[in-house]
Formats: structure tokens, sequence, C-alpha cells
């Protein structure tokens, strides 16, 4: 049900973010950042993925405490609410209960910080993006094959830009946006 760049999406975005002003502990400000995003009411994050054959980038929206939708340019929309996923085809909604916790582990910060405490976490300095002063970071995950992500934090300590390398050498880039957004609103579909 779900697309498989939803779970990779959204485990990349809690497991490398980063939104905290610089200090002179990388990791420290890692941990504090995903504690800041994971406390946000809402966020936008625009996935591009070029190997997985989506024509443009998905959108992913989030609206605390559980809803989640999920728009893939030539796809069903997909919406989260609590353990409901509901699936628009064809002017059709489909609506399949998940099991009980099955989004618990993506902002499960004892599992986030765990994996941020077996990563490189490095400063890369100032940089800009977009003309806006950020601080990029790069993160490396110890694994099978290091997984790395470079990550851009604005002044005010939102993740700007994640970009992650893929195991076929594509890279995905994803763009935060609209955090505590109070228009932001996901209903269930009719």
């Amino acid at each position: 049900m779900r697309h498989p760049l939803v779970s990779a999406s959204l485990a990349a975005l809690l497991l490398a973010v980063a939104a905290a002003p610089t200090t002179a502990a990388p990791r420290d400000d890692v941990i504090q950042a995903t504690s800041r995003l994971a406390g946000a009411s809402s966020y936008v994050i625009h996935v591009d993925s070029p190997q997985a054959g989506i024509a443009g980038p998905m959108e992913l929206q989030y609206v605390a405490p559980d809803r989640y939708r999920m728009m893939i340019p030539g796809g069903p929309v997909q919406t989260i609410i609590g353990n409901q996923a509901y699936m628009e085809i064809a002017g059709r909604t489909m609506r399949v209960p998940l099991p009980a916790g099955s989004l618990d582990k993506m902002r499960d910060q004892a599992r986030i910080s765990e994996t941020q405490d077996n990563a490189r976490i490095e400063s890369l300095g100032s940089d800009m993006l977009d003309g806006k002063p950020t601080t990029k970071y790069r993160i490396v995950h110890a694994g099978q094959r290091e997984a790395e992500a470079l990550l851009w934090v604005d002044g005010k300590g939102w993740p700007l830009q994640m970009q992650v390398d893929g195991d076929d050498g594509a890279t995905t880039t994803m763009r935060y946006s609209r955090f505590n957004d109070p228009t932001l609103v996901i209903a269930a579909p009719d």
C-alpha cells in the first residue's frame, strides 16, 4: 500500500535531519535538531528521487500528531490518519486499516538518537542555499554500505534541504518548508 519511497524518505529525514544553530559539537546540534523537528506541528517535504522513476518531485505533508499526505506525480494521493490509510484513485477512495503503531518507529526519539550515536557527523561550515545563509552538515551512517547525507540548516535552526546518495549512485534531494504552519490541514478524503 505504501510507496517504498515514503518509508525511506521519512526514515532518512528523521535519522539524519539537523535543525539547530551551529555549536562546537555538530552531533549535539543534530540531536537537538531532531527533537525540534519531531516537535513541529507541521511541515512539508518535496522529495526529488530520480532512482524512483517518478515524474517530478513527490510532496509529503505532515500534521501532528499522526496525519500524513503523500502526493506522487501521476500516482494516487495517499493519506494516513492515525491507523487508517486512504488511497484516492480515479475519483474513488479506498480505506485500509494499518497495524497499530506501524508509523511509531519513524518518530521514535530513542531509536533516532541511537542511530545518530553510530554516525559520523561533521559541520562543513557556512553555505548559501537559494540565497539564504545556512550551515551545511555531513552525516555518515555506518553499516553494510556507508550512507552519506548532506544537510543545510538555516539560521533559525530549520532544515532547508537534505541530499542522500542512493545505492545506485543517484541522489535524492529533500526540500523542507511550512514548519508549524497552522494553515496546513490534512483531513480524511470523502
